[in-house]
């Protein structure tokens, strides 16, 4: 999928950043293994962890994702550090 954005943006080193999902939910475990496994394999791809965000319902809060939203930037910042 990571590839076919590359592909659809003609920007072969398009830099990709992906949030895992809740911790709390026990669900979410294997895609969030996924999720890791794929950016430790895909070069310029980063994993943004969730840990600690949405423990008060099924989704993220407006304080989480601006939390979260956070992370996102820094981890971006990272993959496109000169």
């Amino acid at each position: 999928m990571i590839a076919q954005l590359r592909k659809d943006l003609d920007v072969e080193k398009a830099p990709v950043v992906m949030g895992e999902l809740i911790h709390e939910h026990k669900t979410n475990d294997s895609m969030n293994v996924a999720l890791a496994a794929t950016a430790k394999k895909v070069p310029l791809c980063a994993l943004v962890s969730a840990k600690g965000l949405g423990k008060k319902a099924l989704h993220f809060d407006a304080a989480d994702t601006r939390q979260f939203g956070q992370r996102y930037a820094a981890e971006y910042l990272k993959l496109t550090k000169p």
